[in-house]
């Protein structure tokens, strides 16, 4: 009796298990960078794709659908940050805008790397939170030496 007690518990157990790492993995592809055949063909001019790159060979890619005309590079980084449970924090200079010193605790200045933002492939032009974004474009935030 008792060992069918116990192959019973171990089986939940491995259930468990194997939902917990299903659950995990699926909650896993929305956040997964755009490099396989179908997301290459994937139609995302209806939406904003937004990756950040902390330098570790693993970006992190987030497409966003709900985009209004008042986002902007910056806004979608404060969203992001609280739906995804990480932290930034900035740096308002009034006359120029916002300087973003760290995000998901990776501090600006950390072996002489810093945050840079582009978008459609070209480096931001003025501060994050004054770039306005639109569907179809693809924002990408690296952490790396400063290449200017």
């Amino acid at each position: 009796m008792d060992s069918k007690k116990n192959l019973r518990l171990l089986l939940i157990i491995i259930s468990l298990g194997v939902i917990i790492i299903a659950g995990s993995y699926l909650q896993g592809l929305n956040n997964k960078p755009l490099n396989t055949d179908q997301d290459l063909q994937e139609d995302l001019s209806d939406k904003v794709v937004y990756i950040i790159n902390k330098g570790d060979g693993a970006p992190i890619t987030y497409k966003i659908a709900d985009v209004s005309s008042d986002d902007t590079v910056f806004s979608l980084l404060e969203e992001l940050a609280e739906e995804n449970n990480f932290t930034i924090t900035k740096t308002d200079y009034p006359s120029m805008g916002v300087l973003v010193n760290s995000i998901a605790g990776l501090n600006g200045g950390t072996d002489s790397k810093w945050w840079q933002y582009w978008i459609n492939g070209a480096l931001g032009d003025v501060a994050a939170d004054r770039k306005p974004v639109q569907k179809g474009d693809r924002i990408l935030w690296k952490f790396e030496v400063i290449s200017f």
